[in-house]
């Protein structure tokens, strides 16, 4: 019997797919056609500065998909570029990119790109999806509605004994930090956010997976406002 994970938003969850990637200011196109020296663009002069690549983005994944997916132009809702951000909607979720400055280091950009309002997790865990994505989204951030007891998350952990998987908090136990050696993932949790990131390309499907056997172990409160299995 195939197994089918629950990957869309519910009542008690909000669940997306996240990537972020860095790229250095100097190498937008808008800002090789000007002379800005030292100075540190707004976000509004940031918008127009990465006003191509934005471009080019949108127009690329609407193209992939409508491809890949047999979409219909009413089928697609694109909104933007606009303000350094443009969203593509299609009936099983919504992509969206936005380009930001780094605020550690002004001379970086930093691009966030999302899944997020999924109604058909097959079609995220599809050959259609990879075609147009590939393996670019490392995270997946489920928001709960409800509340996670952390210190028992911690304990559990702790008291498995199992060598091959490691747990760190902080002294309050607002946030645990699960790792294991059997998968390269990294599961951080708060009383009402898990983040789960892996340290390499994966699918969806697999990175999804791969949390599901740690929550099914170490986190089975979530079960109920996280993702579950049918």
């Amino acid at each position: 019997m195939e197994t089918k994970m629950n990957f869309c938003n519910t009542p008690k969850t909000e669940v997306k797919l996240l990537s972020e990637t860095c790229q250095p200011i100097r190498e937008l196109a808008g800002y090789r056609k000007r002379s800005w020296g030292d100075a540190i663009p707004n976000p509004n002069q940031l918008a127009r500065l990465a006003s191509v690549e934005l471009e080019s983005d949108i127009d690329t994944r609407f193209r992939a998909l409508r491809a890949r997916f047999g979409l219909k132009r009413r089928d697609l809702t694109v909104d933007g570029p606009v303000d350094g951000a443009g969203t593509i909607s299609t009936p099983a979720f919504r992509y969206h990119v936005n380009v930001e400055l780094d605020p550690d280091d002004s001379s970086q950009v930093v691009w966030r790109r999302a899944i997020a309002d999924v109604v058909d997790a097959e079609s995220v865990f599809s050959t259609s999806f990879q075609g147009v994505f590939n393996d670019e989204f490392r995270v997946l951030e489920i928001q709960l509605q409800g509340t996670l007891d952390v210190e028992e998350i911690i304990d559990r952990v702790e008291e498995a004994r199992e060598d091959r998987i490691r747990v760190d908090y902080d002294r309050h136990a607002n946030w645990c930090e699960i790792t294991t050696e059997v998968v390269d993932l990294v599961v951080h949790v708060q009383k009402s956010m898990i983040r789960v990131i892996s340290t390499k390309g994966i699918t969806p499907r697999n990175l999804v997976t791969q949390y599901y056997e740690i929550q099914k172990q170490f986190i089975p409160d979530a079960a109920g406002h996280s993702l579950e299995v049918n």
